[in-house]
């Protein structure tokens, strides 16, 4: 897939850096690409809001990212994988509930705490592809590290991930980019964000300005990438308007 420089989270450079030293020591292993896709198709479920609503049709190989992890166990549904990374501190909730048989798929810049709550498990390591620094300070390592590309969110770059491990076709859920009477499926540490409205095909939208520019850059992926991979969306947010749209529009031309 190809590479999108995200927009950073809430954490500079010397964070990033610092959090993958520590990272480097704890001799995970890194993720391997696969040398071939397959024809699995793997579910993957995020956190917004229609994850409430669709939850019963995860299928697996499951993927989770955020807080998906912890809702589907709750319903007794428990990931092949999970992914995190964002380097804030309070995004290691996400794994205090970890369990075992699942893989956990942690970037290297993800905060400290995250391997408190990850010993014992089966983690593997990735690299984020981002800024300069980080990339150099991969390359510096000399492991042979893949650079993980992708969007400015998790979902985005778990769609990545899952790509690396030779997956191309894909049932999504919960990628709404939208909220509805609340923002996600479930309680989340994430600050509150500005809310704008965006109207898609006449219908309204509350998102934030971040969730739009990832509504956005998921589009673009799947348009341009239309022959490498095959897509489902489940849910009826932001998201799934815009990307239906889209291929009508393109359809019509």
């Amino acid at each position: 897939m190809r590479r999108l420089v995200p927009t950073l989270p809430a954490a500079g450079p010397e964070e990033y850096l610092r959090n993958m030293g520590v990272a480097a020591e704890k001799c995970f292993p890194l993720l391997k690409p696969a040398k071939h896709f397959n024809d699995a198709v793997l579910t993957l479920a995020c956190y917004g809001p229609s994850l409430k609503r669709t939850w019963t049709a995860v299928r697996h190989p499951l993927m989770t990212v955020s807080g998906a992890h912890d809702f589907l166990i709750g319903g007794g549904i428990h990931p092949d994988y999970h992914v995190e990374c964002d380097p804030r501190e309070h995004k290691a909730r996400f794994v205090e509930n970890s369990i075992q048989g699942v893989e956990y798929l942690i970037a290297s810049c993800c905060h400290p705490r995250m391997w408190e709550h990850l010993k014992g498990r089966n983690v593997t390591l990735w690299h984020l592809y981002g800024f300069d620094e980080a990339n150099d300070w991969v390359k510096a390592r000399g492991e042979g590290a893949a650079l993980v590309g992708g969007g400015s969110t998790a979902g985005l770059r778990a769609l990545e991930v899952a790509a690396k491990l030779g997956y191309r076709k894909f049932a999504i859920h919960g990628m709404d980019c939208s909220y509805d009477v609340e923002r996600h499926a479930g309680a989340h540490p994430n600050e509150t964000e500005r809310v704008i409205d965006v109207t898609v095909n006449g219908r309204a939208f509350k998102t934030s300005p971040q969730l739009y520019e990832s509504a956005r850059e998921f589009v673009e992926i799947v348009l341009k990438l239309k022959a490498d991979i095959q897509v489902a969306m489940y849910g009826d947010g932001l998201l799934q308007e815009l990307l239906k749209t889209a291929k009508q529009l393109r359809k019509a031309a």
